[in-house]
């Protein structure tokens, strides 16, 4: 299955981002960040229209996971010997 971020693809096309979904060009945005919100509403959409399958998303980088992690008999330790690592 293909992840949002395999179908989704920006360009930038002086002085705008080119924002593509699946190859299709979806349009065009003033900003980088315009350009994303706009495909991920566009793949949003086609979601619930029920024309694609549910897309999986990722967590991005800068977002801790949550722990303990739901079902985990063991989360990982924080604690070293002196303290919290």
């Amino acid at each position: 299955m293909q992840t949002l971020t395999d179908l989704k693809r920006i360009t930038y096309v002086h002085p705008d981002y080119e924002a593509a979904f699946d190859h299709n060009v979806i349009g065009y945005f003033r900003t980088n960040l315009d350009a994303e919100n706009a495909l991920n509403d566009y793949a949003l959409d086609l979601c619930e229209q029920g024309l694609i399958d549910a897309v999986v998303l990722s967590i991005p980088d800068d977002e801790p996971l949550p722990y303990p992690l739901p079902g985990d008999t063991d989360p990982p330790s924080v604690y070293g010997k002196r303290g919290i690592l």
